[in-house]
C-alpha cells in the first residue's frame, strides 16, 4: 500500500505540554525555541527558507489539526536575531520501548508492562512526524555542512532542554534519510544518540516518457504480467478528483479493509483519524488529489496522493478486497499513477514503506532511513545503548526481510 496504514493503538495521549523554552547556542548568535506546532508559524515566513520539501509543511499543518488520541504536536525553530533560519516538526507520545525489538521481545515486555509499566512505556519527544515517511529537517540545503550541523545542534539542544522540564525519557529522530544522516550523524553521536535502521522508503524514478518505455525497463516476466493484468482490468474506470464530498464513508471503509490486511505491525504510529482524508484534501493548497477506481457504479479503490512540483508522494490507499484479485486493483492504481506522472512531467513517485518486494519488481529504488534515539535516564540510558544493536523496525516487515535475504546490499 502507499504510505501509512491505520490500526488501533493502546497508547494514550501525553497531555503534558513542553514549555516554550529558549536556549542560546555557544556562539551567542542562534536561539532555538520549542513551540506548540508548525501551525503557529506564518506560511510566508516558512516559505522564506526556500526548502526543497515545501509540500510537507502544508501536510504537517493538516496533521496538527486532527483529533489525535496518541500524539501531541510541536515544532522547534532556530533564529538568528529575529530571522527564522531553520525549523523542524516535533511530536510526543508514550512509546513502548519494545516496539523496535520485534515479536521475540513481546512476551517479556508484556509481562514487564503489567508489573512495572514505567519501564516499558516512556514519554518520548521525537523530531519528525508520525504521518511522514521521512523526517523533514527544515534547514536550507544550500548551506555549508558546518552551518547545517550548527542549526541541527540547536534543534537538539532545545529538545533536550524541554525534556528536562517535562520529564520526557526518550529523545529521538524519526526516519532521517540517508542523505541527511551523512552530515548529521556526527552531531547526533556526540550528543549520545544511538541509531537503528528504520523502514526504508520506496521511490520510482520516472525516467521514461511513455508507458511502453516504462514497461521496457522491467523484467520480461513482470512486463508480460502487467500487460496481462491491464487486459483483464479494462472494466475498471479511473478518475482524479480534488474533493471527497459524498464518498467519505465509502473511502474510510476501503481504507479499513486495506489496513486490516497489512503484514507488518507498527504499534503507536498507525493512528489515522477518520477526518484526516477530508482535512488533507481541503488543507493542501491544491497539492493533494484523490484517485478513484470504479467498476461500473461501485467504488472499488482509492488513492490519496500529493503532487508538488516534479514529485508525487503516495499517502493512502484503500481497496475492496472482493475485487482485488479479479480486477488487479493494486496494479491498476499503480499504472494509473505512472501514467499521471508521465502526463504531468513528474520525475519521481514516492510510494512509502510497505510491500517492498512488489515495488522493487515494479522498478522502485529503496532508500535507507534511520531512527536515532537516546534515553535521558542514568540507568535506562546505558541499557538503551546496550540493546540498540538488537533493534530494527525493518525486522517487523516480512517483505523487507525477504528482500534483504535476496539482495544483501539492500538496506
Amino acid at each position: 500500500m502507499l504510505g501509512f496504514s491505520e490500526r488501533g493503538s493502546n497508547a494514550s495521549r501525553v497531555h503534558a505540554q513542553p514549555n516554550v523554552d529558549t536556549i542560546h547556542n555557544l556562539d551567542g548568535e542562534l536561539t532555538s525555541t520549542v513551540l506548540p506546532g508548525i501551525s503557529v508559524l506564518d506560511r510566508t515566513e516558512l516559505g522564506s527558507l526556500k526548502l526543497h520539501d515545501e509540500h510537507d509543511w502544508d501536510y504537517i499543518r493538516v496533521i496538527e489539526r486532527i483529533s489525535s488520541t496518541v500524539f501531541s504536536f510541536f515544532c522547534v525553530r532556530v533564529d538568528i536575531g529575529k530571522q527564522l533560519v531553520a525549523v523542524a516538526p516535533l511530536f510526543r507520545l508514550e512509546y513502548r520501548i519494545d516496539d523496535a525489538l520485534g515479536e521475540w521481545a513481546k512476551p517479556g515486555a508484556n509481562w514487564l508492562a503489567r508489573r512495572l509499566p514505567g519501564l516499558v512505556k516512556v514519554p518520548a519527544l521525537i523530531m519528525g512526524n508520525p504521518f511522514l515517511d521521512e523526517c523533514p529537517i527544515g534547514i536550507p540545503a544550500h548551506l555549508s555542512i558546518r552551518e547545517r550541523c550548527s542549526y541541527f545542534g540547536a534543534f537538539l539542544d532545545a529538545m533536550s532542554d524541554s525534556t528536562k522540564k517535562n520529564g520526557t525519557g526518550i529523545l529521538a529522530i524519526k526516519d532521517i534519510a540517508d542523505r541527511d544522516a551523512a552530515w548529521a550523524h556526527e552531531v547526533l553521536t556526540k550528543r549520545g544518540f544511538s541509531r537503528i535502521p528504520s523502514l526504508p522508503v520506496a521511490e520510482l524514478p520516472v525516467r521514461f516518457g511513455s508507458l511502453d518505455e516504462y514497461f521496457a525497463g522491467l523484467s520480461s516476466k513482470v512486463r508480460a504480467d502487467l500487460r496481462r493484468k491491464l487486459r483483464r482490468s479494462k472494466a475498471i474506470r479511473s478518475e482524479v478528483r480534488d474533493t471527497i464530498d459524498g464518498l467519505e464513508e465509502k473511502i474510510i471503509d476501503l481504507y479499513r479493509q486495506t489496513q486490516a490486511r497489512r503484514k507488518a505491525d507498527y504499534p503507536g504510529f498507525d493512528e489515522v483519524p477518520a477526518e484526516l482524508f477530508r482535512e488533507v484534501l481541503e488543507g493542501s493548497h491544491g497539492k493533494a488529489h484523490l484517485r478513484l477506481c470504479w467498476l461500473e457504479d461501485e467504488l472499488v479503490c482509492f488513492n490519496i496522493f500529493i503532487h508538488s512540483g516534479d514529485k508525487i508522494i503516495g499517502k493512502y490507499l484503500g481497496m475492496n478486497y472482493s475485487f482485488v484479485r479479479e480486477h488487479n486493483l493494486y496494479f491498476v492504481n499503480w499504472l494509473a499513477m505512472v501514467q499521471y506522472a508521465i502526463a504531468n512531467g513528474v520525475k519521481s513517485i514516492q510510494v512509502g514503506q510497505t510491500a517492498y518486494g512488489v515495488k522493487v519488481k515494479l522498478g522502485c529504488e529503496i532508500h535507507p532511513s534511520w531512527v536515532y534515539f537516546k534515553h535521558t535516564g542514568k540507568i535506562r540510558g546505558p541499557l538503551f545503548r546496550l540493546f540498540a544493536p538488537l533493534a530494527s523496525y525493518a525486522q517487523s516487515d516480512p517483505d523487507l526481510g525477504r528482500l534483504n535475504q535476496r539482495s544483501p546490499n539492500k538496506p
